[in-house]
């Protein structure tokens, strides 16, 4: 007796079960694919939920005077000679289960000169985060008062 191979009831050969194999892999590729597009959409559009401090600086050229300001809704580092840094600590309390990715930018004109100890990382559990603002003042830079801004952006990661 000669079985069909065009019969339901018969049984796959070799080729079959692989063409059969990779075609569930294309697809299994394929919904890969429209998952990890879909989260770095929701990574890229969802919106950052920013906490925003003001930042001042006053720079002098006078070695023996420095000032500081003890402000807990900005970060004010008084008077800081040319050549000179001045430190701000802050900590990042967080109480929430779901991580959440944070990153840190300063902006206006005191930007340049700021520096903080860790960006870029993520939160998670319930915890602290201690974080070292710090302000940097150059040789050459003009004499004055300098401003901006230090926002701490959070974004959920799921």
């Amino acid at each position: 007796m000669y079985r069909n191979s065009n019969n339901l009831g018969s049984v796959p050969n070799q080729k079959e079960k692989i063409m059969h194999s990779g075609s569930i892999v294309k697809a299994f590729l394929i919904l890969l694919a429209i998952l990890a597009i879909g989260y770095m959409c929701y990574f890229l559009f969802y919106p950052w939920e920013p906490t925003e401090f003001n930042m001042h600086v006053n720079f002098t050229s006078e070695l023996n005077i420095m000032g500081f300001a003890v402000n807990n809704t900005s970060l004010d580092f008084g008077t800081v000679p040319t050549g000179a840094w001045a430190t701000k600590n802050i900590t990042i309390h967080y109480n929430y289960t779901s991580p959440e990715f944070v990153r840190i930018v300063a902006s206006g004109n005191i930007s340049k000169w700021t520096s903080v100890s860790d960006n870029n990382f993520i939160l998670s559990g319930n915890g602290e985060k201690p974080l070292a603002i710090r302000v940097y003042v150059p040789l050459d830079v003009e004499f004055g008062e300098y401003s901006g801004t230090l926002s701490i952006y959070y974004k959920k990661l799921y």
